[in-house]
């Protein structure tokens, strides 16, 4: 069996010679070529972002190393919050945008990795930190 895109097994659903029902995924399958994280912008930041401006990303587990990237897609409607973090002062019933920030090539990041991410906006005003989640493209 082949699959129709080049790419990297992420996940196995299945061992071998397990009995597999048709609509049951087997494998995951991602291009991770090109790494995209999934940002919720909160309701008070949509009016400052844009597509094309820069923005960076960090994670524990790499000590606060930045890696940057931009703006390529900013959604359309505000929803419920998609990431919760352990902060007991969050508020969860604020409204986000969902925006995705293409990395800049040459960073290897696990996918579904937890990180911070920064867009630097416009006209000096302060960049909204959000937490992401790091997504195959």
């Amino acid at each position: 069996m082949f699959s129709p895109i080049d790419g990297v097994v992420l996940r196995r659903h299945h061992r071998s010679g397990e009995d597999v029902s048709s609509p049951d995924p087997i494998v995951t399958l991602g291009d991770t070529t090109a790494l995209r994280v999934r940002v919720d912008v909160d309701e008070d930041d949509v009016a400052r972002i844009r597509v094309g401006e820069r923005g960076y990303v960090t994670a524990h587990a790499f000590g606060g190393q930045r890696f940057g990237g931009r703006v390529v897609r900013i959604g359309g409607e505000l929803g419920p919050k998609n990431v919760r973090t352990d902060e007991p002062a969050e508020r969860v019933d604020e409204k986000i945008l969902e925006t995705l920030i293409q990395l800049d090539d040459g960073h290897e990041l696990p996918v579904g990795l937890r990180v911070d991410s920064f867009i630097s906006v416009s006209r000096h005003q302060r960049p909204p930190a959000n937490e992401a989640v790091v997504e195959k493209r």
